[in-house]
């Protein structure tokens, strides 16, 4: 298999390079220098430049497009940015992966794609975004459809990935108030439900839909719901702490996606439970974010 990855050096990039298996060539965009096994070539190009393309090779085998802005949250300051990595790189992504001859192009979205959320999320519902970040990533989705009938296209919507070497999110934040002996604000009771999908397991599900060829859209998440009540409590037992909890007085947001789709493709015995992968999450915390070996 020989592989290109945009986006390699993220979060979940750097979780899909260690689990690639060895025998793949396997070239990673990267725009820093990034630790990669010895079957990678790092490949520094700026993704938002229109001919990137020339800089990569002239055959491959599956594109895995993990390409996203870091200024998601920053509307309207960084719109055009965001579009142009989150937008128009898939596209010039998948042009070149077509004139490369690839067979399979996987495209990692978001489950914001489903805001303002309601119900069981499912892959053919009708989306509306409101968010900077999931009108990006529909107005993506919908774009690399009309390329369906040219390339295997797979998109996988991913729901709260979480573990070693992540910052600032929901786990990292509820462990730094944790630590300072502050609350962890709730809304509702017990604050949004929602589920926690942990990167290994995600870079697992990446990398056999590559293998097997994965066609459509798909919801990757775990099916372990939790409240952020739950995963303090987590958090807190971890660290031998006794979590404290103020309300912010606004209603609680559900958002559980329908897995069904991925678990007649993926086994769900191989997925990380989630106090395993909460503890994994807890001690790179403490090593500073360094990866588990």
């Amino acid at each position: 298999m020989k592989l290109l990855i945009a986006g390699a050096s993220g979060f979940i990039g750097t979780h899909v390079l260690r689990r690639l298996p060895s025998d793949w060539e396997v070239f990673a965009i990267s725009r820093k220098p990034i630790a990669a096994p010895p079957n990678t070539t790092l490949i520094n190009v700026d993704l938002t430049n229109h001919d990137f393309a020339r800089s990569l090779p002239g055959q491959i085998d599956a594109v895995l497009s993990l390409a996203q802005s870091a200024h998601y949250a920053e509307f309207p300051a960084k719109t055009r940015q965001v579009f142009d990595v989150n937008v128009m790189s898939s596209i010039s992504l998948v042009d070149y992966a077509i004139r490369a001859r690839a067979s399979t192009f996987v495209h990692a979205s978001t489950g914001s794609v489903y805001e303002p959320y309601g119900g069981l999320l499912k892959e053919d519902a009708l989306l509306s975004p409101s968010s900077l970040n999931g009108v990006s990533k529909f107005v993506a989705e919908r774009s690399l459809e009309l390329y369906d009938s040219l390339i295997g296209l797979c998109c996988l919507r991913i729901f709260f990935p979480f573990g070693p070497g992540q910052k600032n999110r929901l786990v990292q934040l509820v462990h730094k108030r944790l630590s300072e002996c502050q609350p962890v604000d709730l809304d509702g009771p017990d604050g949004m439900v929602f589920t926690p999908t942990y990167v290994e397991d995600i870079a697992d599900i990446m990398a056999t839909a590559i293998e097997e060829g994965w066609r459509g859209t798909i919801n990757i998440a775990s099916q372990e719901t939790r409240s952020v009540r739950s995963v303090a409590e987590g958090i807190a037992h971890i660290l031998g702490a006794k979590p404290q909890f103020s309300h912010t007085g606004s209603q609680s947001t559900n958002i559980t996606p329908d897995t069904t789709k991925l678990y007649t493709l993926y086994e769900h015995a191989k997925m990380t439970d989630f106090q395993t992968a909460l503890h994994a999450t807890i001690d790179s915390i403490a090593n500073d974010g360094t990866l588990p070996t």
